[in-house]
């Protein structure tokens, strides 16, 4: 499973090193999401699941899409789904140097 997880990360790297990545700046939803498409898109589909640790309840990842629910990774609680395109609205504005 990890020799996969690497194979698409250097998949992904490999586009990057090409030039083949999408116009625009790195920090822009639209370029975050190509990046987690190109990812995900390379992983085995088993790859492509979540599970909350409390109920148990099991969501599908979507290649290139924000969430839609809420998660928890350890004892993390990322922002709320409904709050993502403000927060990356704000690491664009914060980040995004061109």
């Amino acid at each position: 499973n990890l020799q996969r997880e690497a194979a698409a990360h250097i998949h992904v790297q490999g586009l990057l090193d090409a030039g083949a990545d999408p116009p625009g700046s790195p920090v822009a939803w639209e370029y975050l999401a190509w990046l987690h498409r190109e990812f995900y898109e390379h992983l085995p589909e088993e790859f492509w699941w979540v599970e909350n640790p409390e109920t148990k309840e099991r969501k599908k990842i979507v290649p290139g899409a924000a969430r839609d629910g809420e998660v928890q990774v350890g004892q993390h609680l990322p922002p709320r789904a409904v709050e993502l395109a403000d927060y990356l609205g704000v690491f664009e504005r914060t980040y995004d140097l061109g």
